[in-house]
C-alpha cells in the first residue's frame, strides 16, 4: 500500500504529525509511506523512521529561485506514484489543490474552517468529520487518519526524533550537566523579556554546570543571547542558530531541562523526551501543549482567558520554581545513548 501525507505547515507542525506516522506504521507495516510538507521541515522529519520518502515543497513566503520549477518537478513525480491512499491534513487551499494535482485513488482531507469548495469535493473521497479546532493538534491528525485507514486505538504515541538520528554538534564538547534556554521566536507575541532570561540562566547555573543558549540564525536572537554569554561569561555556551535539527535533538537528549517558548525547538524537547518549562503567552495551551512528555507551562494567570494572556507578565520566580520542580522530579535516562532508549 502506496500512502502519502500533505501537511504544508511549520516547522513544529510538522513533527506533531509524527505520532500518526508512527500509528501508520504499527497498524500497516509494508505500507510505503511518503510526506509531502514545506522544504524547511524535512530536517526534523528525518529522524521518524516510519517514513519512507520526504518530499519537500517550497516555502512560498521565502522566494528561493527556482522554487516553482523545483515544485513542478515534485508534483509530476507525486503523480507518477498513484498512491492508494492521500491524506491532506493542512486544510487550507496550496495543500488541498497539491493533493488533488497528485491524482491518488483514494483523497481526504482534514476538517478546517476552510472550505473545500465545489471542485475540491469532486476531486476528495472525504473530509473527517472529527473537529481539529478542539483538542490537541495531535490528536487532530491521527484521529483524521484514523476515521478512513484505521489507526491502533489510544493512547496516542509520543513525538519521534529517534535518538540513532541524533548527531554530535561539535561546540557541545565537554558539556555534562546542562539546561537548554531556548530564547527565540520569529513570532513576537511569544518572545520574553532580557532581564527574566538573565534571571532563570542565573538561577540554573547555581544548580547545574553550564547553560546552552539556542536561538534562530537571526541577528536580533543571536544579540539575546550574546548578552547572556557577555554577563556569565563561559559557562553559557551559544549555538548562535548553527545547529542543525539531528545536532539540537543531540543536546536535547543530553540537556536536564528545556526552558523556553512554545516553539518546534519544544516540540523536538517533547520528542527527545527532554524534561519542559514553557513559557506560555497567548496561545491554546489545548492545542500546543508538550505532546506526552514531562513538563510544566508558565503562564501570566492560567485564570486569564488564553487570548488575554501576555509574556511580559511572566514572572521569572515562577520560571525558576518551575525549574527547580523540574530538576527535582527527574525521571528519564540520563544517557540515552546507551542503547536503552530508541526508536519508537
Amino acid at each position: 500500500m502506496r500512502i502519502a501525507i500533505v501537511k504544508l505547515f511549520n516547522i513544529g507542525d510538522a513533527l506533531l504529525l509524527t505520532p500518526t506516522l508512527t500509528g501508520l506504521r504499527q497498524a500497516y507495516p509494508g505500507a510505503e509511506i511518503t510526506v509531502v510538507t514545506r522544504e524547511t521541515n524535512l530536517g526534523i522529519l528525518e529522524g521518524c523512521p516510519a517514513i519512507n520518502h520526504l518530499v519537500g515543497m517550497s516555502d512560498p513566503r521565502l522566494h528561493k529561485p527556482g522554487a516553482m520549477a523545483r515544485d513542478i518537478r515534485a508534483i509530476w513525480n507525486l503523480r507518477r506514484n498513484r498512491f492508494d491512499c492521500l491524506f491532506e491534513l493542512g486544510g487550507r487551499h496550496r495543500g488541498r489543490n497539491l493533493a488533488a494535482l497528485c491524482r491518488a485513488k483514494r483523497a481526504y482531507s482534514v476538517r478546517t474552517a476552510v472550505p473545500l469548495g465545489i471542485l475540491r469535493r469532486l476531486q476528495f473521497n472525504g473530509m473527517a468529520t472529527h473537529d481539529g479546532r478542539r483538542g490537541h493538534a495531535v490528536e487532530r491528525d491521527y484521529f483524521t487518519v484514523s476515521e478512513f485507514l484505521p489507526l491502533p486505538p489510544p493512547p496516542i504515541p509520543p513525538l519521534v526524533f529517534c535518538v540513532e538520528s541524533a548527531k554530535p554538534w561539535r561546540g557541545a564538547a565537554g558539556l555534562d550537566a546542562f539546561a537548554i534556554l531556548h530564547v527565540g521566536s520569529r513570532e513576537g507575541f511569544k518572545r520574553w523579556h532580557a532581564e527574566g532570561w538573565r534571571q532563570v540562566a542565573g538561577h540554573l547555573l547555581k544548580r547545574l554546570a553550564k547553560v546552552v543558549v539556542t536561538t534562530g540564525p537571526e541577528p536580533e536572537e543571536v544579540s539575546e543571547a550574546e548578552t547572556l554569554q557577555a554577563h556569565f561569561g563561559s559557562r553559557v555556551v551559544l549555538t548562535r542558530g548553527a545547529t542543525t535539527w539531528a545536532e539540537l535533538a543531540d543536546l536535547l537528549y543530553r540537556a536536564s531541562l528545556y526552558v523556553g517558548l512554545d516553539t518546534s525547538v519544544m516540540h523536538l524537547a517533547a520528542a527527545c523526551q527532554c524534561p519542559i518549562v514553557a513559557l506560555w503567552g497567548p496561545t491554546e495551551e489545548e492545542h500546543w501543549a508538550p505532546w506526552r512528555a514531562l513538563h510544566r507551562i508558565v503562564t501570566e494567570n492560567s485564570s486569564l482567558p488564553e487570548k488575554e494572556r501576555r509574556m511580559s507578565q511572566v514572572r521569572s520566580e515562577d520560571v525558576m520554581a518551575a525549574c527547580d520542580e523540574m530538576l527535582a522530579s527527574q525521571t528519564r535516562l540520563r544517557n540515552p545513548r546507551s542503547g536503552e532508549r530508541g526508536c519508537v
